[in-house]
């Protein structure tokens, strides 16, 4: 039987027994099943559902803590970082007051991360300077130190070496992983974006040798930037180039070839129109 179909016989079997702290924790454990499945719609809802059930009754301080900690994780994954922030801080508060160091450093380490996905690096010394955050000094705090110093530097071989200097700190937590997965596409895209600049034509290997990546990886992703709209270009897979356009001239060039397009439509219809006239007149 799989995860869902066992999640949904152990809702129905505590529902039978009427019993809220357990539906409540069953909920909880609902939620995480969802989301590792990437279904979001039914981890949200199950997560409401929690939180219904925890209005009607009292919820200790640690359950208090799993469902900030839950709800922290559901904003950012919709990247909804500041609202995260705030759930784990609180989730971490409430651990840290109980002597829960494990789940405490895994809240503050979620804080962290929180403060880099969304753009403010420079955070997160301050956050580890306090007096809270020197109580959990170690390998995990090094490691999302490292991430921060590599965002605010947007250095891509920085974030690669601390995901290779800490890969049991930041690649064992699939919900850390998932995030600095998207931070490494971004400083890549940031990356390929400052070093086409300059250019109006340029090999793709040249900026493959520039940024030290594989030529597939980076014409993947000047492909993509494209697509997205980030710059105005295309790739010129015969010559090894990206050929990249002003966006006024690119601009001209689609009105243009509209125009062509609607003087061709125009000559067609003309000589459909005078063929036809002499077919008639034969």
């Amino acid at each position: 039987m799989r995860s869902p179909q066992l999640a949904v016989c152990l809702l129905r079997c505590i529902s039978s027994l009427l019993s809220a702290p357990a539906l409540l924790l069953a909920q909880l454990l609902v939620r995480a099943v969802h989301y590792a499945l990437r279904n979001m719609a039914k981890s949200k809802a199950a997560l409401t559902a929690g939180r219904t059930a925890a209005n009607a009754i009292y919820v200790p301080p640690a359950t208090q803590a799993a469902i900030d900690t839950q709800s922290g994780i559901l904003h950012a994954h919709e990247k909804d970082y500041k609202t995260a922030f705030s759930y784990f801080f609180e989730a971490f508060e409430q651990q840290h007051a109980l002597g829960e160091r494990r789940t405490a450093l895994l809240a503050l380490k979620y804080m962290l991360l929180c403060k880099v996905m969304a753009g403010s690096p420079e955070d997160v010394a301050p956050v580890l300077a306090a007096k809270a955050g020197l109580a959990y000094q170690g390998p995990d705090l090094d490691a999302m130190k490292a991430v921060a110093t590599a965002s605010a530097e947007r250095s891509l071989a920085g974030l690669q070496a601390a995901l290779e200097g800490y890969g049991p700190q930041l690649k064992a937590d699939a919900i850390v992983a998932s995030h600095l997965e998207a931070l490494y596409d971004t400083l890549l895209e940031r990356n390929l974006g400052r070093i086409i600049e300059p250019f109006s034509r340029v090999e793709t290997a040249h900026v493959a040798q520039l940024i030290g990546l594989p030529l597939a990886l980076v014409e993947r992703k000047l492909g993509q930037m494209i697509l997205d709209k980030q710059f105005e270009g295309t790739l010129d897979q015969g010559a090894g180039c990206l050929v990249v356009y002003d966006k006024g001239a690119q601009e001209k060039l689609y009105s243009c070839s509209l125009d062509t397009v609607r003087n061709l439509t125009k000559v067609v219809d003309a000589l459909a129109t005078s063929n036809k006239a002499k077919l008639a007149a034969a």
